[in-house]
């Protein structure tokens, strides 16, 4: 077992992997640890709820706990990952998609998510540079997902067709043009735009930004079908993806 995993299963309630890179808005992953009983010693989540790919190749909400049913894939789309505990006290991430494995211990459950997008952490309250990104994304989302007028589950299953990295370069593009496009909005967001920018140039340097990467607007279109490129098709497949790959 992972030593990171087994460090979570000891003495965490879940944990927020490393950043891929200094500088990135999110970790690189993040582990979630649900246990038949509470340690009492810190947050201890009792249900994970994410969206997740259904047998029928459509994004769909999940709550996952010890005594719920297995998931249907391990294909995280993306959205909010909500940990919740017996109070009713929850703790937020946002992903851009992903893959999820279940590892089963002793008496717990330990989830998994590994992705190559920032998974980004919402401190309540706080206007940071990951709760900014992901408010930008989430309203983004809202706006395509209106373009599929009452078509909810098509909407849904082309969540499913765009692997994450294609997502996060997507809306990368589509947040850096409305910026530059609109001096009052990259003046109101200038250390996000700084961060984005960052976050183009890193993909840059790791041979990962397309020549023409396509807008989120293309990607979640209804009249068009994403191409994927080789790391797409393996995240689609739920295989972790590394630059080195």
């Amino acid at each position: 077992m992972p030593a990171t995993v087994q460090k979570a299963i000891e003495t965490l309630g879940y944990r927020l992997l490393p950043p891929a890179h200094r500088g990135s808005p999110g970790g690189g992953g993040l582990l979630v640890v649900i246990r038949n009983e509470p340690t009492r010693k810190h947050f201890d989540p009792m249900t994970l709820s994410l969206r997740l790919q259904d047998r029928r190749g459509v994004a769909k909400w999940r709550s996952l706990s010890l005594r719920g049913p297995e998931p249907d894939s391990d294909r995280v789309c993306p959205g909010r990952l909500i940990l919740s505990d017996r109070s009713g006290k929850r703790v937020e991430f946002f992903a851009f998609g992903g893959s999820l494995a279940a590892i089963p211990v002793q008496d717990a459950c330990v989830y998994e998510l590994h992705s190559p997008a920032p998974v980004l952490e919402l401190v309540p309250g706080e206007e940071t540079i990951a709760v900014q990104l992901a408010a930008e994304t989430e309203s983004l989302l809202g706006q395509q997902g209106v373009r599929w007028a009452h078509n909810e589950e098509g909407f849904n299953r082309r969540l499913v067709e765009v692997a994450p990295l294609q997502f996060y370069m997507g809306t990368l593009c589509t947040l850096l043009e409305q910026y530059g496009h609109c001096r009052s909005l990259e003046e109101t967001y200038q250390d996000l735009c700084s961060v984005l920018r960052c976050e183009k140039g890193w993909l840059i340097s790791h041979t990962l930004w397309p020549e023409k990467p396509p807008m989120l607007e293309d990607l979640l279109s209804p009249d068009g079908i994403p191409s994927f490129s080789k790391s797409s098709d393996m995240l689609r497949r739920g295989q972790p993806y590394t630059p080195w790959q």
